[in-house]
């Protein structure tokens, strides 16, 4: 059994609340880097000094806006941990709230909430980043047809994979390699997401078996607890028996004792009496 942050339902609520107001706030963090992905497009050139400017304030935002997503993932996940640590408390009777496993069901929900809104907020991120990407990957097909018009679509792409000279003037190369630049911090951001979806989903799955853990523990703590019961039951039986057995011994013993008692009084001192 582990820690359980937050085990008192005041507490509990409050982080709910905390929460939720973080998951809000997500919506602003997209949106703002889907305006920065725009104004960047919309530019003639990266090389211009407003693009440079955007592009630094983009990077920025999107490093700032992951490490959000992560210490969100990470503050559910303590709830979720929790939540599964304070059933095996219950079971054990050692809730130092005296919380019942109603309790956790009522935890539990709120938790779920949370997950759910936070995927909500990951695909929604994610669509913003995957719809930048075609626009870029557009952007940089244009450059290079522009400087090289006969050029078919396979030679394209392959002028953006590699990046040849033949086929891109100066200017239109320096385009391609910051657009690309760019595409290769989109395909991180979407492999963080992805990551972070999938871990919210493997939670799920994990909690389930979690709780059947927590459960099965709980069944062996009954059972061990009956099998206590019956034996100190048992004992309890054994030990009236002895005593009764002891009371049953003790009593034959006094009889016999008065019968050698009468025995000897008839038999050696009335005819010692009688001599007398």
């Amino acid at each position: 059994m582990g820690d359980v942050p937050r085990e008192e339902m005041g507490e509990f609520f409050a982080e709910v609340s905390d929460l939720q107001a973080a998951l809000r706030e997500t919506n602003g963090a997209i949106q703002h880097v889907q305006s920065l992905h725009s104004r960047i497009l919309s530019l003639p050139s990266s090389e211009d000094p407003q693009a440079v400017a955007l592009t630094e304030q983009l990077t920025n935002t999107t490093n700032d806006t992951r490490a959000f997503f992560a210490s969100l993932k990470a503050r559910i996940f303590e709830l979720e941990q929790g939540n599964a640590n304070l059933r095996a408390l219950i079971a054990a009777g050692q809730s130092e709230y005296n919380l019942a496993p109603e309790d956790v069901d009522v935890r539990q929900t709120q938790v779920s909430a949370l997950k759910e809104r936070f995927k909500d907020s990951i695909q929604k991120y994610a669509e913003v980043e995957r719809e930048s990407r075609a626009k870029n990957r557009s952007r940089m097909e244009r450059q290079v047809k522009i400087v090289n018009p006969g050029l078919n679509q396979e030679e394209v792409t392959n002028v953006l994979l590699t990046g040849q000279r033949s086929y891109a003037a100066r200017g239109a190369l320096r385009e391609v390699e910051s657009r690309a630049a760019e595409l290769a911090r989109i395909e991180q951001t979407l492999v963080e997401l992805a990551q972070l979806f999938n871990d919210m989903a493997n939670l799920v799955e994990a909690q389930d078996v979690q709780i059947m853990d927590v459960e099965q523990k709980a069944a062996t703590v009954q059972q061990d607890v009956e099998k206590g019961l019956t034996a100190t039951k048992t004992a309890v039986k054994s030990a009236r028996s002895a005593r009764k057995m002891r009371w049953w011994c003790c009593g034959i013993t006094t009889v016999i004792l008065v019968i050698i008692a009468v025995v000897v009084v008839f038999e050696v001192v009335l005819p010692l009496i009688k001599k007398l």
